[in-house]
């Protein structure tokens, strides 16, 4: 696997340090690079959790990927930056359920920088945030048209967001997922990979969760070939 070909395919170039600037940059830019998607499963393809295969399907190949797919390989990236990574594991609230899915439902990063830990996730299919988020801090934290938090109850850390309809609105404050600070061995992940068809995740083909970013993505099946596209709004 090669660094500075994974830093060209998100637009990137080789930071100069391992330092908070460098960490928001590689964040912003793989998420409006690598779109979340799972045509693989819909298509009737194997899911791999191997390194080598994920780099050629996101790197090689530029397809994009699900989360144990998309942040398994950014966390590749980040430690070959230098960057201090540990692996989490999140339990997704679902939108029309309310209920959270079980432990590992979701795989997030929590990268350490100078003793202070920000929350990094490029590979949630929702209401994901475009740059890493302070764990030091339950206050609110800006970003462009919506506003998140992290909320601390026992162990238990609870990503939440607001609009800009709602904002300062202390009642509603919405529910992402919930994650414990508990390292995660990437070898341990394996067994967890959520491929059963009656999934809501089966149900989204791909979404770039970016939505006061400019850019749009479109999948095309063709058989077995997935065909992305990339346009403006």
């Amino acid at each position: 696997m090669d660094v500075q070909k994974y830093l060209n395919r998100i637009g990137s170039t080789v930071p100069a340090e391992p330092d908070l600037d460098a960490l928001r940059s590689v964040h912003t830019l793989h998420l409006l690079s690598v779109p979340f998607e799972d045509l693989t499963v819909h298509s009737g393809g194997r899911v791999e959790l191997d390194l080598p295969l994920i780099y050629d399907k996101i790197v090689t190949r530029h397809r994009g990927g699900f989360c144990y797919e998309n942040n398994g390989l950014f966390s590749w990236l980040l430690c070959s930056l230098g960057f201090q990574v540990t692996m989490l594991s999140a339990q997704v609230k679902g939108l029309i359920s309310g209920y959270y899915g079980p432990p590992f439902d979701h795989l997030v990063l929590m990268v350490t920088l100078q003793g202070r830990r920000w929350l990094c996730d490029v590979g949630f299919g929702g209401a994901g945030f475009s740059v890493p988020i302070s764990l030091e801090t339950s206050g609110p934290q800006a970003e462009g048209h919506r506003v998140y938090r992290i909320r601390k109850q026992g162990d238990m850390h609870f990503l939440e967001w607001q609009g800009e309809e709602n904002r300062g609105a202390d009642g509603d404050w919405k529910e992402v997922y919930k994650f414990t600070l508990d390292p995660q061995a990437p070898g341990g992940l394996h067994g967890h990979v959520p491929v059963p068809p009656e999934l809501p995740l089966l149900h989204l083909l791909l979404q770039i969760p970016l939505h006061h970013f400019e850019t749009r993505w479109t999948a095309h099946m063709h058989g077995p070939q997935a065909h992305l596209h990339h346009f403006p709004y």
